[in-house]
């Protein structure tokens, strides 16, 4: 709602000024009433609030049909999905930067995706998460054989949040 009067604020100037001219001065301000609007820029400004009034109810529903249908393609069509769904998320809320920089992954996505390098992802991602519980394993045994209950604490919660990873990293879809 801010951005749409901003708008129209930078705008109006343009709609006071006689066809022609740039920037009206105060004197050169010429009612709506004698002919001054510019119809077109006026139709433009209609146009850029509508563009810019939040929508309540589209992007809830393209969330819910998108989410629905990601879940049930697999491999690089799932990836595709997930991308254009965010996509389509960023879209809807008007993150263009968000938009541009999905659309790119898109495109790299469509370009590069192969199921065996997906395979190789998820077996990669498996790899360095059991490691990071082997690690954390060893903290947690150095801190028990220190004694220091804080240091304790702090590897057993290291420890759990490796075995999470590691757990979500076996589930990524195939």
């Amino acid at each position: 709602m801010r951005h749409t009067a901003l708008r129209h604020t930078a705008l109006s100037h343009l709609l006071r000024a006689p066809v022609g001219q740039g920037r009206p001065k105060r004197s050169q301000t010429v009612p709506a009433s004698a002919g001054g609007v510019r119809p077109m820029l006026a139709l433009l400004l209609a146009t850029a609030a509508l563009a810019c009034a939040p929508s309540a109810h589209a992007a809830p529903a393209a969330s819910a049909a998108s989410t629905q249908t990601c879940a049930a393609a697999k491999g690089c069509e799932a990836k595709f999905c997930r991308i254009q769904s965010e996509l389509d998320q960023a879209q809807a809320a008007g993150n263009t930067r968000r938009a541009d920089g999905l659309r790119t992954a898109l495109a790299e996505a469509r370009a590069n995706c192969s199921e065996a390098g997906l395979r190789a992802e998820r077996e990669e991602a498996i790899k360095d998460a059991e490691e990071e519980v082997r690690e954390r394993e060893h903290d947690l045994k150095e801190a028990q054989a220190d004694g220091r209950a804080r240091k304790i604490e702090k590897a057993q919660r290291k420890l759990e949040e490796a075995r999470a990873e590691l757990s979500a990293a076996r589930n990524l879809p195939q």
